[in-house]
């Protein structure tokens, strides 16, 4: 009896060693064939995604670089806007986030027919990517991010807008 429990606990340890050392030999992961993560520059990293190429691993939100849409009425923060840095990769991207839901009636400018929340990041030299989602119904912590610029010796700035009750209302970090 003594002697099954000793093979059985042995058989599993080295299949989960085995199993733990392969997955730390090779791991998977989105950045596998990414060009910006694996040699970052102008030419792989500007316009790529920050989730698909790897580089949002390793970001953080860059120090005094969080700003707040805030409803010009009420004075409430209705959005967040953040200006998103990875190391590895050198790269910035806006990353704005609804702090409310809103929805159901026309767009006002940043789609024509729905609400919209856009994001969008500004280089110094004025390179620029932005995406604007346009759906009927923005739920409350509804995330969304530009695509990148690479940015490791220049500035970036982070710009975010929404339409929650008509007008757009917006707001951008400085440039870091």
């Amino acid at each position: 009896m003594n002697l099954r429990r000793y093979i059985t606990r042995t058989l599993i340890v080295f299949f989960l060693s085995a199993v733990g050392f392969s997955a730390l030999a090779n791991p998977i992961t989105a950045a596998a064939g990414d060009a910006c993560y694996n040699q970052p520059n102008n030419a792989n990293c500007n316009g790529d995604n920050p989730q698909t190429s790897g580089c949002s691993a390793d970001a953080y939100t860059v120090a005094n670089a969080t700003v707040y849409i805030k409803d010009d009425i009420s004075g409430a923060n209705d959005g967040k806007v953040e200006l998103r840095y990875s190391p590895h990769c050198g790269t910035n991207w806006s990353r704005v986030t609804s702090l409310l839901t809103y929805g159901g009636g026309g767009g006002s400018g940043l789609c024509p027919s729905t609400p919209g929340l856009r994001a969008k990041v500004v280089r110094q030299d004025g390179l620029n990517y932005m995406y604007t989602l346009c759906q009927a119904n923005i739920p409350n912590g509804t995330i969304i991010f530009s695509a990148m610029v690479y940015a490791p010796t220049v500035c970036a700035y982070a710009y975010g807008a929404m339409d929650p009750n008509g007008p757009i209302i917006s707001n951008q970090t400085r440039c870091f």
